[in-house]
């Protein structure tokens, strides 16, 4: 949807620097883009289709729900100085509070399986 604001709208300042004052430093529009293209999307993706070899889908989309939000929060504070809303930091509550109660939901009555497939192979011996 968005192809064609490049032809529409053109490609922008892109050897243009944008002010950062809390490093003190002027930095590239293009490191931006190459930072969140590369860094924010495919580093992401890539450690995505790691952990999906490892974990249950319905597990990892649950913990990504609930931590995504929390962790750009804390890096928004950290790195941009935004000083996150009370509103946010009830929702951030809530989110970590729900994870947490649903995670137990879905683990009662499991309290005895095995994490691992090679734990299977130690209780049958």
């Amino acid at each position: 949807m968005l192809s064609p604001s490049l032809l529409l709208v053109g490609p922008g300042k892109v050897s243009a620097t944008i002010s950062y004052p809390g490093l003190g430093i002027s930095v590239p529009v293009m490191l931006w883009v190459g930072g969140l293209g590369v860094i924010s999307t495919g580093f992401a993706y890539f450690g995505i289709s790691i952990v999906l070899k490892v974990l249950n889908a319905n597990v990892y989309s649950l913990v990504d729900i609930i931590v995504s939000p929390v962790v750009a929060t804390t890096l928004g504070y950290l790195v941009f100085a935004e000083v996150p809303a009370r509103s946010t930091i009830y929702g951030a509550v809530l989110l970590l509070g729900a994870g947490f109660w649903l995670t137990r939901e879905m683990s009662r009555g499991a309290e005895n399986r095995a994490a691992h497939p090679c734990q299977i192979a130690s209780h049958h011996t």
